[in-house]
């Protein structure tokens, strides 16, 4: 049975998703997605392949801005 306090957070983040843009709409579903598909995961899909200065490709998840939010490229410094 999912909590008071969750479901409270959920309204709102309906509410606040009605008044973004579709673009935006778009961003944070996608994030979302991942988000739930990835929850578990404790490494890197790719990890054993990784390469210092190497650009991947990151979900940095949801923020409050989106400058470091959602999916961006990302320089590997260090395995």
């Amino acid at each position: 049975m999912l909590n008071n306090g969750l479901l409270n957070a959920i309204g709102k983040m309906i509410f606040k998703f009605q008044k973004y843009n579709v673009n935006e709409q778009i961003r944070i579903s996608k994030s979302i997605i991942s988000w739930i598909n990835n929850y578990s995961k404790t490494r890197f899909s790719d990890e054993d392949n990784l390469k210092v200065k190497q650009i991947i490709y990151v979900d940095f998840g949801l923020s409050i801005t989106p400058e470091m939010a959602y999916c961006h490229p990302a320089l590997v410094l260090k395995v």
